[in-house]
């Protein structure tokens, strides 16, 4: 279902979804970015083969028109453990690294299952508030992450939009 609500920042409108969602897992997609056909289909399989993650995140690339801009979205310590890492996943222990920066660029690239989502409750809603970042920073405090090579996601980049800057 289409759910429309007054413009009040990222928080909102996630936790908006969030509560819409029925399934027993939630993945965000942003209206101007893309997954690759099986994104979710992939997901769904490495979460399943690491039922205890709280989030399950998958490479991709940032774009603008044609051009990639970025090969890579994954970054920081938590890339450096999956490149180390044999058979294309990493899970573990991300906490730390991610008191040290935010290793995934954006959403899109995320699966968590409805369980951990309900555990850790709802992403903080004050704009201009890293939302996303401290979820993962609260989901990691309880949860290991896995991370998988697949690139199924494409973030495209507007020089004007929140995360232009980077």
């Amino acid at each position: 279902p289409l759910l429309c609500q007054e413009n009040r920042g990222g928080g909102v409108a996630r936790n908006a979804g969030v509560a819409a969602c029925r399934g027993d897992y939630v993945a965000f997609l942003d209206q101007d970015d893309l997954w690759e056909p099986g994104k979710l289909e992939r997901q769904v399989e490495v979460a399943r083969a690491h039922p205890e993650s709280g989030v399950i995140a998958c490479d991709g690339v940032q774009f603008e028109g044609d051009r990639v801009l970025r090969p890579r979205l994954l970054h920081g310590r938590l890339a450096d453990r999956l490149d180390a890492s044999p058979g294309g996943a990493w899970s573990g222990d991300a906490h730390d690294a991610l008191l040290r920066g935010n290793a995934i660029g954006t959403p899109g690239q995320t699966l968590i299952p409805r369980a951990v989502i309900d555990e850790t409750g709802p992403m903080v809603e004050d704009r201009g508030a890293p939302y996303d970042y401290d979820y993962w920073l609260r989901i990691a405090l309880r949860r290991p992450f896995t991370l998988h090579r697949d690139r199924l996601v494409r973030w495209r980049y507007h020089p004007t939009s929140r995360s232009g800057h980077e």
